[in-house]
């Protein structure tokens, strides 16, 4: 059978599109698969550099030295004596003697007269000083510069009444002696084991009792 011009040509055009649809199909799909590999490796790449991300900005572990306690200073260290001992003072420059300190006893005081009692839950301590000026000039003297020490290293230098004769603050003529009574007033509980003397010829010294004066 001949097919007639027209039909030929109707054919021909069928068949040209079914080629032209099966082929932007193929060209659709491939693009689609195209895109979705690209978003997927996309994807992938984002995740990986994110994780880079991530372990660069971690905060590295750093070692943190333990703090040390602070090393204690050493106790400020006094030249130390005896009861009755002789304390003596030389000018640095000239080698002359400058004076001398003697702590010649220490002792609890009780004897007070009434109305001179200490306050309630202390007690008072008594010692008994002389020094002597070798100097060349008037020296003065001061009650501050001799104060009571317990174990611990308290001071105290509170005094309400004194046992006379009594130091207080004055001066004294060269080649001159003074003897008196410190008195300080304590609370009961300490133990006092120390007189912390600071005489004007030298620098602050240590007198340490015979035997400490407990309660």
């Amino acid at each position: 059978m001949y097919l007639t011009k027209i039909s030929r040509n109707f054919i021909i055009a069928v068949i040209s599109l079914c080629f032209l649809f099966t082929f932007s199909f193929m060209a659709a799909c491939s693009g689609t698969d195209v895109a979705e590999s690209i978003e997927t490796t996309g994807e992938e790449a984002a995740e990986v550099i994110e994780e880079t991300v991530e372990e660069e900005v971690d905060e590295p572990e750093v070692e943190v030295e333990e703090a040390t306690e602070e090393e204690a200073l050493p106790a400020e260290e006094f030249d130390e004596y005896k009861i009755g001992e002789e304390i003596m003072g030389y000018d640095i420059t000239t080698g002359d003697l400058l004076g001398s300190l003697i702590i010649h006893s220490a002792d609890h005081w009780t004897d007070f007269e009434e109305g001179c009692e200490p306050d309630r839950g202390n007690r008072y301590i008594v010692f008994d000083i002389e020094i002597t000026n070798f100097y060349e000039e008037n020296i003065e003297y001061s009650a501050a510069n001799y104060v009571l020490m317990d174990a611990d290293g308290n001071i105290y230098k509170e005094l309400e009444c004194t046992k006379q004769p009594a130091i207080d603050n004055g001066n004294f003529l060269p080649d001159q002696s003074l003897r008196f009574w410190r008195t300080i007033e304590v609370p009961q509980e300490i133990t006092i084991t120390t007189i912390e003397a600071k005489p004007f010829f030298t620098d602050t010294v240590h007198i340490v009792l015979n035997t400490p004066l407990a309660p």
